[in-house]
């Protein structure tokens, strides 16, 4: 499971990559590229709040039902 979250994550930032260069017809600057690569992680970092309680009624530390409803909480604005 995690070795396919950081493939997801690094497909972000090497679309990004590429989309600069055939997009702008410039390879990013260094602040783009770091800009991009903190905002795919704080992205991926607010997904893990729900993923955590789905996975505990998942794993039967609170039941099924509570896990999803908690996660739905969790993953609303």
């Amino acid at each position: 499971m995690f070795g396919a979250v950081i493939a997801i994550l690094l497909a972000e930032i090497y679309a990004y990559y590429v989309g600069t260069m055939i997009g702008d017809g410039r390879r990013p600057t260094r602040e783009e590229f770091v800009a991009v690569v903190l905002a795919t992680f704080v992205g991926a970092a607010a997904a893990l709040p729900p993923i955590a309680l789905l996975m505990l009624g998942v794993s039967g530390a609170i039941s099924l039902a509570s896990g999803f409803t908690a996660a739905k909480w969790a993953g609303s604005s």
